[in-house]
């Protein structure tokens, strides 16, 4: 057998579940910690080599929404972002450390408390169950588009006040879509041109909410929300805000979410024994929610640049070189997960997955996304139960590098 040239043949954006995780089993097993050619980056793979990047101080997030274009952004791009808010430049939770990030993540949580997230449950029980009565009176829907997207984005919407904007669930997936591709996936000149358009149509989007609401304040959720995030002690400016919007909470929260409510429904489905495992005890849902998580992760990895020269698996890191950290292929470490491969939702001796990362830099949005999953697969199985893959799957991956992208899943049931 030949041997592999990582540096120029790994490219997960090409591969399906288990193409992808045989591969990275055999990386970690090789060459843990290799150069890559294609991300211009290291790329760790190893639980503890994960861990030690994500918690240690010489690695930082800041220049990671830039990793993804090897050769940055190009000017084209750069002048069409100007006439929104480059965040290159604007301060956000996604690019800042020490006190900036500290501020940022501070007045994210102030809107995302767990009071807050008591008060939606019962708003995203009644999203679910208005969604599956749309399902009740057909045989087939592609999960993706039917289920998945109206949900988180829906969620995400409501937690933060934009009630009105569910007429413009037909743009919103689009501007999502491109905001994130300059965090995801590598692009030609012209590719980012057209998505730095679409940013900035959202950024506008989501500023003349923000200003209507600063002229015109009305007592409901969204005003809230813009008084905590400008007001002692964030004090968020408008630019701030916006990309607090666009990258955090309709960003991330409908993305990744959107995207595990895919890979659940795929994994549950695909061996049935655990479907009907769920149907015979709901009990278990919150132990299947985490283990589908840590089996397939929405975001596979995420970039670090190393601030000081060090050494990493016998290789020397130079200061200001890229990381990509598989947070994903750190989940199927079999020196940490036991029969890593296999979904097995009773883990007791596990370490914490990697999947919303960890320390400072936990995902803020885990607990609703987790509880979307939650109320979707209890209602799904109650409601539904003969719901299965279609055609086999029907499983259409995207070709991204940092997102596990389920592009479509076909179900049919009786």
């Amino acid at each position: 057998m030949a041997e592999v040239d990582y540096s120029t043949e790994f490219n997960p954006s090409r591969y399906d579940f288990g193409e992808l995780y045989k591969t990275l089993e055999e990386i970690r097993s090789n060459e843990p910690f290799f150069w890559s050619k294609r991300y211009n980056a290291w790329v760790a793979t190893t639980y503890d080599t994960v861990l030690q990047v994500v918690r240690s101080d010489r690695f930082s997030i800041e220049g990671s929404l830039e990793a993804a274009q090897p050769h940055g952004y190009c000017p084209a791009a750069r002048e069409e972002l100007g006439k929104g808010v480059d965040w290159l430049v604007t301060e956000n939770l996604l690019t800042g450390e020490g006190e900036t990030h500290r501020r940022f993540r501070g007045a994210i949580t102030s809107v995302v408390t767990p009071t807050q997230l008591r008060e939606i449950k019962p708003v995203i029980e009644g999203l679910v169950s208005k969604l599956i009565d749309n399902l009740e009176g057909r045989n087939e829907c592609d999960f993706v588009s039917d289920f998945a997207y109206p949900l988180a984005v829906l969620t995400t919407l409501r937690m933060i006040g934009f009630d009105d904007a569910e007429k413009d669930m037909h743009r919103i997936p689009l501007w999502v879509d491109e905001t994130f591709k300059f965090f995801a996936k590598a692009m030609d000149d012209e590719e980012q041109v057209v998505a730095a358009r679409n940013a900035v149509e959202f950024q506008h989007y989501i500023r003349d909410h923000i200003n209507s609401r600063l002229q015109s304040p009305k007592d409901d959720r969204l005003n809230a929300v813009i008084d905590i995030l400008s007001s002692e002690p964030w004090n968020l400016s408008v630019d701030e805000m916006i990309i607090t919007f666009t990258h955090t909470f309709v960003g991330a929260g409908q993305e990744t979410t959107k995207l595990a409510l895919s890979n659940m429904m795929l994994h549950m489905l695909r061996d049935r024994d655990h479907w009907l495992a769920v149907i015979e005890n709901p009990g278990l849902i919150p132990a299947y929610v985490d283990e589908i998580l840590r089996l397939d992760a929405p975001l596979l990895g995420i970039y670090r640049t190393c601030l000081e020269d060090t050494t990493m698996h016998g290789h020397q890191v130079k200061k200001g070189e890229k990381i990509f950290v598989l947070l994903g292929s750190a989940n199927h470490d079999g020196a940490r997960f036991a029969d890593a491969e296999s979904l097995c939702p009773v883990r007791p001796d596990s370490p914490p997955m990697m999947t919303f990362n960890t320390g400072k830099h936990f995902c803020v949005g885990a607990g609703l996304a987790k509880m979307e999953m939650a109320i979707s697969l209890e209602q799904l199985t109650a409601r539904l139960p003969s719901m299965r893959l279609k055609n086999d799957g029907g499983v259409e991956y995207e070709a991204n590098d940092v997102n596990r992208f389920l592009s479509a899943l076909k179900l049919e049931w009786d």
